[in-house]
């Protein structure tokens, strides 16, 4: 189970979490979908600096004992950046020209990877579950208004 859970964290490291934004913001440049790459990074990236760089640092709550990594534990960036990340990647699969089967496949990965994040955070010892729900809440804040502005200013046509 830890193997597991590890697995499923790992992805919401700093370097993997940047990685797997640019590989998706260079695919969507390749095919020239410019306004919702734009919409994607921004999002993804305003998920670091709010959670990550802002509040962690304004809340300052250590995180719990024994947890191998460093700085603040609330609210988890884990679990915020993976409602980010998910969220506007089943939203712009949405809108392309996909089949159905992998619109459904990237919708039920999402969906099992969010719900996951957030027990392998507390399940490893890196968050308790506050910050876990802190970082769900404040993860689909940002996706509704992601999404808000983004359908508003004409980004996700």
């Amino acid at each position: 189970m830890q193997n597991l859970m590890t697995l499923v964290s790992f992805p919401g490291e700093p370097v993997p979490r940047l990685i797997s934004v640019a590989l998706l913001v260079l695919w969507g440049l390749y095919k020239r979908r410019y306004k919702l790459t734009a919409w994607f990074a921004a999002s993804n990236i305003s998920t670091i600096v709010l959670v990550d760089l802002l509040l962690k640092n304004l809340i300052a709550i250590p995180r719990p004992l024994g947890s191998l990594e460093w700085g603040y534990s609330f609210p988890s960036g884990h679990t915020a950046s993976y409602v980010v990340f998910w969220g506007t990647l089943i939203f712009w699969i949405r809108t392309s020209n996909k089949s159905k089967f992998i619109k459904d496949a990237v919708y039920i990965l999402g969906t099992i990877l969010i719900l996951l994040v957030g027990y392998s955070r507390v399940y490893l010892g890196e968050h308790r579950p506050i910050d876990v729900l802190g970082g769900y809440i404040i993860g689909i804040i940002i996706l509704c208004v992601s999404i808000f502005i983004g359908s508003r200013s004409k980004l996700l046509k």
